[in-house]
């Protein structure tokens, strides 16, 4: 069963649809990222592109990564360097996805331990790769943006990514967002009611449908 609710704010709707991610044919997709932009396999949803369409999106995110550190120097921590920073946002084309662009969103926090760098995240890491994310969004011709429950795979609850995402949007939206459209994938009926719950008691719900 496909399930889809819709609420509104401030002139921007909000869609909670229970599918998958990769079914958005909105502007732009948030997609998790590293600081390198590449293909990683400990990610569910990088799986599902490369077997639905193979590494290309993966190999473009790559050369915008590269571009990034060339112009604006590379990210240094100890003895390591990364072309992108913890926390940024960076935009390619969707490839042969649905969407027109993916965001790929930093969402990892580095740090040293010794000489090893290790990498956590959070929800302090989550809120502030949001903020880049929903920044980046006012600067390209993006109304409407598709969010999974980005930070579940890092080890935080469906339950903080679903309150993190929605206030930023909503934050992001009464600060003036271009944002006029935010659709929020959930897979799990658990996930599904969490959303809906949030959304409800923050956002006007306007209507519901089943198909």
């Amino acid at each position: 069963m496909i399930i889809k609710t819709l609420y509104a704010v401030g002139g921007c709707s909000l869609y909670v649809k229970q599918r998958s991610p990769l079914t958005s044919s909105g502007h732009a997709l948030v997609l998790p990222a590293n600081p390198e932009l590449k293909y990683d396999s400990g990610w569910p949803l990088h799986r599902t592109i490369v077997k639905q369409i193979g590494m290309g999106l993966f190999d473009e995110a790559r050369a915008v990564a590269q571009e990034h550190a060339h112009k604006n120097g590379w990210y240094i921590l100890g003895r390591h360097r990364y072309p992108v920073q913890p926390f940024s946002a960076h935009v390619t084309s969707g490839n042969a996805l649905l969407v027109q662009y993916v965001i790929h969103a930093v969402l990892i926090d580095l740090y040293l331990d010794g000489l090893s760098v290790k990498s956590r995240c959070n929800v302090e890491t989550l809120s502030r790769t949001l903020k880049n994310v929903l920044d980046t969004v006012n600067d390209y011709p993006f109304e409407t943006v598709a969010f999974p429950l980005i930070g579940t795979t890092n080890g935080l609850t469906p339950e903080e990514s679903i309150y993190h995402i929605l206030t930023a949007c909503k934050d992001a939206k009464q600060r003036g967002s271009r944002l006029r459209r935010v659709e929020l994938y959930v897979e799990q009926d658990s996930d599904y009611s969490l959303a809906s719950t949030f959304a409800r008691e923050n956002w006007h719900e306007t209507m519901s449908d089943s198909l």
